[in-house]
């Protein structure tokens, strides 16, 4: 836990949240819009991949109008994006492009997912190119990245080496749970949260309860995930097969009936910059 104070050292910083709409992110938020964690930082950001649930959009559109409703000067929550990951990835494999910044998915032959390109793509270059126009724009001269990492993900704390990018993780600082946060973010407004990740993002598809919610509760977005795993079954430059759950069957084929797959955790998001 040691560099959590490391921030405090910026040279006239710009204070971002980064905004998943997630259970932490929106718990950070909360507590930064109450006060809770100083200073108030200039605006929070949701990097927009184009393929979250339904239901995580909507959190996004509640806490918004809560923080609307209850405040006279709302922390705003800018929206930005490079692209829909579902409608580019699908693109990619239709003109055959080497270049895969899809989702992480499960190499059929050694059971371990490929390199992981999506979270630059999709998450860290449309934030960062926002924050730099905002810090020209007001002229801060460094910045301090607010994420929402709790202490039970400790291995996901990771200090950025750029000297002007500073990160913090006001959780991690109050030693609070992912429970914690999502029990307090409920009990202020109201709002059931549910985490966030990308509808094709394996770490949700190889998760058996995530899974079989979306398939019994919602079938259209279950058959966007079906048919993407079908059409990515061979990327390019890929030997091997490949497949967004960790069973390595089609999305459709998976036993839901287990409580867990019981295969060890290889995908382990340990990114620190997604799904928060």
């Amino acid at each position: 836990m040691s560099g959590l104070n490391h921030w405090q050292k910026a040279d006239n910083p710009i204070h971002i949240g980064s905004m998943g709409a997630g259970q932490q992110s929106s718990d950070m938020y909360i507590r930064a819009q109450l006060g809770e964690i100083q200073p108030r930082p200039f605006a929070f950001i949701f990097a927009d991949t184009g393929n979250e649930r339904q239901r995580v959009y909507k959190q996004l559109w509640q806490l918004s109008e809560w923080a609307i409703s209850n405040f006279d000067n709302p922390i705003p929550i800018l929206i930005c994006s490079n692209g829909n990951i579902y409608d580019d990835s699908l693109q990619s494999l239709e003109q055959q492009k080497t270049r895969w910044a899809g989702p992480n998915m499960y190499n059929s032959n050694s059971g371990a997912p490929i390199k992981k390109k999506c979270t630059g793509e999709y998450k860290i270059k449309p934030k960062e190119t926002l924050i730099r126009e905002l810090m020209k724009k007001h002229g801060f001269k460094s910045v301090i990245d607010w994420r929402g990492h709790t202490i039970d993900e400790v291995h996901r704390i990771k200090q950025d080496k750029r000297l002007y990018f500073n990160v913090r993780w006001p959780l991690a600082e109050l030693r609070l749970r992912r429970g914690d946060c999502a029990n307090h973010a409920e009990q202020i407004t109201g709002i059931n949260f549910t985490w966030s990740a990308c509808k094709i993002c394996p770490a949700r598809c190889a998760d058996i309860k995530s899974v079989r919610e979306m398939k019994e509760e919602s079938p259209e977005e279950w058959q966007e995930i079906v048919f993407f795993d079908n059409a990515a079954r061979q990327l390019p430059g890929m030997k091997y097969e490949t497949y967004l759950n960790r069973q390595l069957v089609p999305m459709g084929d998976m036993d839901l009936s287990l409580q867990s797959d019981n295969m060890p955790s290889i995908f382990d998001c340990n990114d620190d910059t997604c799904g928060l």
